[in-house]
């Protein structure tokens, strides 16, 4: 395949992408609805939480979810960001990559056989396998985006907008699923098999790529990225490309606030009168709220930028983390997932849209693995910090500090924003 593109000038490649642009497009939202009802019941937001506070009443090891999934996935999104370089296929180095997470989730299921048994085991058991999955999901990233602008050469912001808004119905689709098989089976046979649903589904979603998914690649000789140079290429980034820099500082500070997104769903649960099935509900509500949220953000970062979709979603974050505060009732938590999900879909979008945004073409993948990594070490402090408090005290402080954060990104992020207009003026 790549022979057939070798020493293509660029019009030519454009020309070939343009005339694959349509089925890559529709290949791709078709993997977004099969990966994300997996993502759905795999979800470190809403169903993870839950999972583990059944095991254990500790908060700390509910912390461990967040701290697990951002430190090992940050962390690792840095190895894979030169082989994304350096590959002369995206689409099959995200193949290679993306498979080996399916591993992950199929070993979360064993989990379940001890959860009643023998917690320890069990959280062994989960933990390890769900730092294998989160060590998968950070490498996949770079990559993922890699091959997305190879493929979608035009209009990136409203496919992402698109690629949530089918991920979030397919979403739907599957917490509703999620919610009757809670309520109808008991304690862990129900998490097994939500779990093993989702493991299908992702499997399904990796052979759409294999077979759907129609690159256009010049296969031309490139300079090759050594690990040992990439000290020397972020260092490069920061002092020269002053936009993503400050879209760096944005997301480290966002550390501090995303330690709230484990126990929203756990304050939910706290209240009386909540369904057996809540989980289900609440990442429904989620769900739907993706739906018109992703498809908003997508608009907003094709017109105004990621800087600009920041400032959006941790407006959005301030009102949701001190809704959580004083909501009085369960029946209150849909109006905060709906808030939730604009403040995630905000930061996540824009996340994936600065890679693309600020590389102008160039080591995407190294634009996306840094800023993961940059912000790792404050996502896993601050989770460790937000578990000890949440235990030791109660949600509602990790709430209020979660709150200041998201003020002071909110300010900067505005700040930054109008400062990248002047300078491209």
């Amino acid at each position: 395949m790549a022979n057939k593109y070798k020493n293509m000038n660029n019009n030519e490649i454009i020309k070939q992408r343009e005339r694959y642009y349509v089925r890559n497009y529709i290949a791709l939202l078709f993997e977004g609805f099969f990966v994300s009802f997996a993502f759905t019941i795999f979800s470190h937001t809403t169903v993870f939480p839950v999972y583990v506070s059944y095991i254990t009443d500790n908060s700390i090891f509910v912390s461990m979810v967040a701290v697990v999934y951002f430190g090992f996935s940050y962390f690792s999104s840095i190895l894979s960001s030169i082989w994304g370089v350096n590959a002369k296929s995206p689409k099959w180095i995200s193949i290679i990559i993306c498979g080996t997470q399916r591993i992950g989730f199929i070993f979360i299921i064993f989990s379940t056989y001890y959860a009643l048994s023998n917690s320890i085991i069990a959280l062994t058991f989960f933990f390890s396998s769900f730092a294998l999955f989160s060590m998968a999901s950070g490498m996949s990233g770079p990559v993922f985006y890699n091959m997305v602008a190879t493929v979608i050469h035009r209009n990136v912001g409203g496919f992402m907008g698109s690629y949530s808004l089918i991920g979030a119905a397919s979403g739907v689709i599957s917490s509703r699923l999620m919610t009757k098989v809670l309520e109808r089976f008991n304690f862990p046979v129900n998490y097994r098999t939500i779990f093993i649903i989702g493991t299908v589904m992702a499997v399904i979603a990796t052979f759409i790529v294999v077979f759907g998914v129609k690159e256009v690649v010049n296969n031309e000789e490139k300079e090759k990225i050594r690990f040992s140079s990439l000290p020397y290429i972020v260092k490069d980034l920061f002092l020269t490309n002053k936009p993503y820099r400050r879209f760096v500082i944005t997301r480290v500070i966002l550390g501090l606030a995303e330690t709230t997104l484990p126990f929203y769903i756990i304050k939910v649960g706290q209240f009386e009168g909540v369904s057996a099935g809540f989980v289900g509900t609440m990442t429904t509500v989620l769900l739907i709220s993706n739906m018109i949220a992703g498809k908003f953000m997508g608009y907003i970062g094709d017109k105004k930028g990621p800087m600009f979709m920041v400032h959006i979603g941790t407006v959005c974050g301030v009102f949701a983390s001190v809704f959580a505060l004083f909501m009085p009732g369960y029946q209150y938590g849909y109006i905060l997932f709906v808030l939730v999900s604009f403040a995630q879909q905000g930061i996540l979008l824009s996340t994936n849209v600065a890679g693309i945004y600020y590389s102008k073409g160039d080591n995407i993948p190294i634009l996306v693995a840094t800023t993961g990594l940059t912000s790792a070490p404050v996502y896993v402090i601050s989770s460790i910090v937000a578990g000890f408090l949440a235990n030791k005290y109660s949600v509602n402080l990790v709430f209020s500090i979660g709150a200041l954060a998201y003020i002071s990104v909110a300010v900067l992020s505005y700040i930054f924003y109008q400062t990248n207009r002047r300078d491209i003026a």
